[in-house]
């Protein structure tokens, strides 16, 4: 999961020179700038949670394994 939905370490960048409603070509279709920055930012914080989700299930996993672990020898 931490694999699949890390952060992106790419950043779509449309330029100091683009207006708002000039269209552009993107990953979503043909889209105004300002759409293209809204998506964007909307997926950068849908994959940090997704990734912070990742990174945590991994921490119960780790302590589950300790509780298991302390369990069995004790």
């Amino acid at each position: 999961m931490v694999f699949i939905w890390g952060v992106t370490l790419e950043r779509e960048s449309f330029g100091l020179g683009l207006e708002d409603k000039t269209l552009v070509n993107t990953k979503w279709g043909r889209i105004t700038v300002e759409e293209a920055a809204v998506k964007s930012r909307l997926e950068r914080k849908h994959h940090q949670y997704l990734s912070k989700l990742g990174l945590a299930l991994i921490g119960v996993g780790f302590l589950l394994q300790l509780v298991a672990v302390w369990l069995v020898c004790y």
